[in-house]
């Protein structure tokens, strides 16, 4: 909660600055921006982002640290090292959480050549959000799945849809909580939306790349969460605005500063970035969906 005085005062900008800079500081400014690693994974440049990720992982290793990590990593495969579609989109992502969690195991553990674990420990946040939440626990038990599934391509699709679902009614629940009810909006459950929404689109995405649903599922899809975004940003700029409280202190900057502090904590969530990510044109969703990069791991 951030304290403002009752003033008039017209705040200036080196004001609101060093308001929000306070706020800052202090860990209480909310931080409602798109995941990079979503960004990054869910894009065009997926492919790019997951070789970067398994070279720099491997780098970082000892030369029995690396054979444990890909010996690790075959067995979480089902023992091959071609992932199709391991290059791309939903199937990307859920390679990089896998490829984190094998080094923080491997690196845990000591070399464990001839022993590979398989056991995975479960991640406490996921791209921003709890993985104990609704739509942090349906986006990693989804992806956890992946690896393993998707060479198969009846048994990914079959999977996909049945995720699909469950993200899909999980939220519209939230949309409905944040817009219906003022107490369900917070910084955490935007958040939530979003990285499940990000998740859910490039799930419908990878569908239309398995000929399991039409094209035109994925854009109704894009258009929905493009137009439900907008309502919510409009919610939790009336948020902030509830909870930025003001006090009786006196000479300190008042309404105005509450508004003018509000459109600067606005200012700073990277909106556009997330506008941007469910705006795409007919050529970028063309190339999206027509996306086919394989992932193959190093052997020696």
């Amino acid at each position: 909660m951030i304290l403002l005085g009752s003033t008039l005062c017209l705040p200036s900008p080196d004001t609101v600055q060093e308001l929000f800079s306070v706020a800052r500081d202090a860990g209480i400014i909310p931080d409602i921006s798109l995941d990079p690693v979503l960004t990054s994974f869910l894009s065009l440049d997926s492919s790019a982002a997951l070789q970067h990720q398994y070279a720099s992982i491997q780098r970082s290793m000892s030369e029995e640290q690396q054979a444990a990590f890909s010996l690790n990593l075959t067995a979480q495969l089902g023992g091959s090292s071609r992932v199709s579609y391991g290059g791309v989109g939903v199937v990307a992502l859920a390679l990089s959480v896998l490829f984190d969690l094998v080094a923080q195991q491997v690196r845990a553990q000591g070399s464990l050549v001839g022993q590979p674990s398989t056991h995975r420990s479960q991640a406490q946040r996921i791209f921003g959000i709890s993985s104990s939440s609704r739509i942090g626990w349906i986006t990693y038990s989804y992806l956890q799945q992946v690896p393993a599934i998707t060479n198969n391509q009846e048994k990914m699709a079959e999977t996909t849809e049945l995720y699909d679902n469950f993200l899909k009614l999980e939220l519209l629940d939230h949309y409905e909580r944040m817009t219906n009810k003022k107490k369900r909006m917070s910084s955490e459950s935007m958040r939530q939306w979003l990285a499940g929404a990000a998740v859910h689109l490039h799930m419908r995405i990878h569908q239309v790349r398995l000929h399991s649903v039409p094209s035109g599922s994925a854009e109704s899809l894009r258009l929905s969460y493009q137009t439900g975004l907008t309502r919510l940003v409009q919610g939790f700029t009336a948020y902030l605005r509830r909870n930025i409280q003001e006090t009786a202190a006196p000479g300190a900057p008042g309404p105005k500063a509450k508004q003018a502090l509000v459109t600067r904590i606005i200012d700073a969530q990277d909106l556009d970035r997330n506008r941007k990510f469910f705006l795409y044109s007919d050529n970028l969703f063309n190339r999206l969906r027509r996306q086919r990069d394989d992932f193959e791991l190093r052997t020696k």
